[in-house]
């Protein structure tokens, strides 16, 4: 298994304008409610924007799965933030070798769009593509979607009120 380290930065609240056309969702304890989530003091709110609803969640501020995510809903991180990408069961922040391409002219960023991996893992119909070097490199090794890539502590903030 490998480690990782983390920073987290717990920022004091600012007072926030909202908008009314925005909507927010709370997806907290196995609940769904149509308003902002109320977390605890031991608690950072993670906010997903999508469109015009802001899904929000709360996280133990102690929990690594916590960082790099961007939706925490049951004990797990559901979807990790852009540069985040899930590994043994956490976001991990990694850069892909801007390099790599195989030997059908794919390159990480087709790998990740086309679902050829996904979660650090390779999908078994393309394990054989995705594992066989090219100019000395395979995806498996190259693409963080795969696995591979380079990965970073990368620090991060949570903001709460």
């Amino acid at each position: 298994m490998n480690s990782y380290a983390y920073t987290s930065v717990v920022l004091q609240s600012q007072e926030q304008s909202t908008a009314t056309n925005i909507s927010y969702r709370c997806h907290n304890y196995n609940q769904n409610i149509e308003d902002e989530c109320t977390c605890r003091n031991t608690e950072a709110i993670l906010s997903s924007f999508q469109n015009d609803t802001v899904i929000q969640s709360c996280c133990l501020l102690n929990l690594t799965s916590c960082s790099g995510c961007e939706i925490y809903k049951e004990g797990h991180c559901e979807k990790c933030l852009a540069g985040f990408y899930r590994m043994e069961d956490e976001c991990v922040g990694c850069t892909n070798n801007a390099l790599f391409i195989d030997v059908n002219g794919n390159t990480c960023s087709k790998y990740e769009t086309e679902g050829y991996c996904q979660d650090g893992n390779i999908l078994p119909e393309y394990f054989e593509n995705a594992t066989r070097r090219y100019q000395h490199l395979s995806a498996q090794e190259a693409c963080c979607v795969c696995g591979g890539g380079s990965h970073f502590a990368t620090p991060f903030e949570y903001r709460v009120r």
